[in-house]
């Protein structure tokens, strides 16, 4: 759970002694925007927003699926060549739509982006509505009816790299079976793009802020008051997520992704998603979080993490 969440909530709620002060204000260095999850990389000209993709082949995905009829299966493979039907990736109209290969089977997955921006994360179902996924193993068809997918990038110009995440995706076969749960990560490559999906443009420094210059000096990034756009949703996800530690979610040491599941379902209730104001925002200030693993870190650990990668999401967020 986002300790930042929770010690919002406190203090919305007249608790701000239980967090202390240094849990509520992070005064940060807005400098540097190439690092860590804050001001993010433009590969390929066009993008904009999210952490650097850093090196590694042009294609990439590692996952995997667990619980299906098939057991587990292992999704891995990686190419520095596109092909239609292997790699694949392309933007056009506010869609994004990417082809994983690996020797078990491919992975696809379409995202809807054209009211929302990038990078962020996006819940799919099944298909053809909206986002989703599709997986081809051994002869089997499954698609997705449950979960999420995080892009870290905002996809641009031709070349631009985008890496991010299957969230728990659960699956369900071409007879209506159980088709497992999809986790893993992927980095594709853009073979066409008309750099139609909007990116999250990072909030420039005003003059009193210290600059935006990498040397140091610094911003602030004052949470003592809540006012942003996705305040409103602060208190019932802590609230619902404190909840979660307490549940059979996060008991049960047979399904150690039930806990996450829950707290992601905290989120998705909440409303947050639908939220047009909030939808944009809150899903970079999450990835960053879990990016940069400031949500891994306890005390001035966890601080420190937020002020060195998170303040511009958080800003923009909250």
């Amino acid at each position: 759970m986002s300790r930042l969440l929770l010690c919002l909530a406190l203090a919305s709620a007249g608790a701000v002694a239980a967090c202390g002060t240094d849990d509520i204000t992070v005064n940060v260095n807005t400098g540097d925007a190439g690092g860590g999850g804050g001001g993010g990389s433009d590969t390929g000209g066009g993008g904009g927003g999210g952490t650097d993709p850093g090196p590694g082949p042009a294609n990439e995905v590692d996952a995997t699926i667990s619980g299906g009829a098939g057991g587990t299966v292992d999704l891995e493979g990686e190419s520095d060549t596109s092909a239609e039907g292997q790699y694949y990736a392309t933007v056009a109209a506010g869609l994004l739509d990417v082809t994983l290969f690996s020797t078990a089977g491919a992975v696809t997955f379409h995202i809807d982006a054209t009211d929302a921006e990038m990078p962020g994360q996006f819940t799919v179902n099944m298909p053809p509505e909206g986002s989703f996924a599709t997986v081809a193993t051994a002869g089997m068809i499954s698609n997705s009816t449950g979960g999420s997918i995080s892009i870290n990038q905002c996809p641009g110009a031709v070349g631009s790299v985008i890496t991010g995440t299957f969230n728990n995706i659960s699956l369900e076969d071409a007879m209506g079976g159980a088709g497992g749960t999809l986790s893993g990560t992927f980095r594709a490559t853009l073979v066409i793009s008309d750099e139609s999906i909007t990116c999250h443009v990072e909030p420039e420094t005003d003059a009193g802020g210290g600059g935006t210059d990498a040397g140091g000096g610094g911003g602030s990034c004052d949470l003592s008051v809540c006012d942003g756009p996705c305040c409103p949703y602060v208190e019932p996800i802590a609230t619902c997520q404190q909840g979660c530690g307490f549940s059979s979610a996060c008991m049960n040491p047979m399904d150690p992704t039930g806990c996450i599941q829950c707290f992601e379902d905290c989120v998705t209730d909440s409303g947050a998603y639908e939220d047009a104001a909030c939808s944009s925002l809150y899903p970079p200030y999450e990835q960053c979080e879990q990016n940069s693993g400031c949500a891994e870190l306890e005390g001035d650990a966890y601080d420190s993490c937020l002020e060195q990668n998170c303040c511009d999401e958080i800003a923009a967020a909250f």
